[in-house]
């Protein structure tokens, strides 16, 4: 035995007739003389089957009491073999063959469900995440906490923006249509009063969160002020004959939920393919700004983010993991949102804690004039590469194809569920091995 309180004890109590002797061994396969447990046996058993002698680790089988241990030996051996030695992902890396667990996938997710973009880029991003979260429904344990909700946060914004541009846009109509585009001055006004009549409405729970009420007004108020530059920037940047501007705003599509003050449900989603492949999406778009060119009606999408933008290089249409916008802007022109033979003319991400409006398909410096519309060739591309890969996303989650892959090499690091996820090791393996997944 080795030292510890247990042995201490014991020479204590018959001291002088134990006479401890150290017998040190590294080796972790026990000598024929010493196995003295069923954990011995089972790992002597192991070492002598490896050198292709089994006969003993078939007696530990037959035992009663050894056999169900054993078996559970044989099954790590055998999801061993699976992940570190065959070729491809199999059912031990996110891959579900059991014929029961892809019928209640097909079932859960027939094409009568109605998938958002958060929900296609997630699984593009990492299919097993989606498994653990989207499938099983496992959540991280939230800490009980006094921290500020982002997410009441964001809706907050966004809420106050609507309403802002919708009053702008209403005003304009009651001016006969006039184009006059708002300061930048007077719209951060209209954004501090608006989110001043908001906040009033919420009573503080307690003192601690009237505290937190007051710094979150305070923060939300030099937003405001920020978006009023960031919107004197974004009218420079537009036509100067018939500017694209704010015209409709929390347009949902598909089934999506309702809300006091938003627009009328579009009752049409967004549809890919047909019959039992058909994919349908739906979602709500922050706001369409719509105009006029010499050849019709041109919109902008527009999806405000209250975030910090955290992109890596591997988030593009293509891969999969940045598809809102282009979905939003595709709803547009195939439901006839703003109209019949509407055309884009631009979509971009407005970062109101950062820089304002930013294209996803043109980049512009201060000093290049006004922001080109998209080209032709560039959104018939998109088109067809969201009618490709849309199909071929929900596919995969209907056939039960979720493999630990994510293409980003730094995704663990913020990742609640990286106790779980062994990414690490399948990166580990050689190449030959095949373990990459391409959406």
């Amino acid at each position: 035995m080795l030292p510890s309180p247990y042995l201490s004890r014991l020479l204590d109590l018959f001291d002088p007739a134990i006479k401890p002797k150290l017998e040190e061994q590294l080796d972790p396969i026990p000598a024929p003389d010493r196995v003295l447990s069923a954990a011995d046996a089972r790992v002597r058993a192991m070492s002598l089957a490896l050198d292709g002698r089994p006969e003993f680790y078939r007696g530990v089988c037959e035992d009663r009491e050894m056999a169900r241990a054993a078996g559970n030996c044989l099954s790590a051996i055998d999801m061993n073999v699976s992940r570190f030695h065959t070729p491809g992902f199999t059912n031990y890396e996110g891959r579900l063959e059991n014929p029961r667990n892809i019928e209640l996938l097909g079932q859960h997710f027939s094409d009568e469900h109605e998938f958002s973009a958060t929900q296609l880029e997630a699984y593009a991003l990492c299919p097993f995440r989606f498994l653990l979260s989207q499938v099983l429904g496992l959540e991280p344990p939230a800490a009980p906490d006094i921290e500020i909700d982002f997410g009441r946060r964001g809706s907050l914004v966004h809420e106050v923006l609507a309403d802002l541009h919708r009053t702008l846009f209403e005003a304009r109509e009651t001016a006969g249509g006039s184009r006059d585009v708002p300061r930048g001055e007077d719209v951060a006004t209209r954004f501090q009063t608006l989110l001043q009549e908001k906040l009033h409405r919420q009573v503080a729970a307690s003192q601690v969160h009237e505290a937190l009420h007051r710094i979150e007004q305070r923060l939300l108020e030099e937003w405001g002020l920020a978006y009023g530059r960031q919107w004197d920037e974004f009218v420079a940047g537009l036509p100067r004959d018939a500017p694209a501007l704010p015209t409709r705003f929390e347009v949902p599509f598909g089934a999506g939920p309702q809300g006091p003050g938003r627009a009328p449900l579009e009752s049409k989603p967004l549809v890919f393919g047909q019959g039992r492949e058909a994919v349908r999406v739906g979602g709500r778009i922050d706001r369409i700004d719509v105009g006029r060119d010499v050849d019709g009606t041109v919109f902008t999408v527009i999806d405000y983010k209250t975030g910090r933008s955290a992109r890596t290089k591997h988030d593009t249409p293509q891969s999969g993991r940045l598809l809102q916008l282009a979905l939003y802007t595709l709803a547009v022109v195939r439901l006839d949102i703003v109209g019949r033979d509407a055309r884009p003319w631009q979509m971009g991400y407005w970062h109101i804690r950062e820089t304002g409006f930013a294209s996803e398909t043109k980049s512009r410096s201060r000093a290049a004039g006004p922001l080109p519309p998209i080209e032709k060739a560039v959104w018939e591309s998109l088109v067809a590469t969201l009618d490709d890969l849309i199909p071929r996303l929900a596919r995969g989650i209907r056939s039960g194809q979720f493999p630990v892959y994510n293409a980003d090499p730094d995704c663990t690091a913020g990742c609640p569920y990286n106790t779980i996820c062994r990414v690490a090791q399948v990166r580990a393996l050689p190449e030959q091995l095949g373990k990459l997944w391409k959406p």
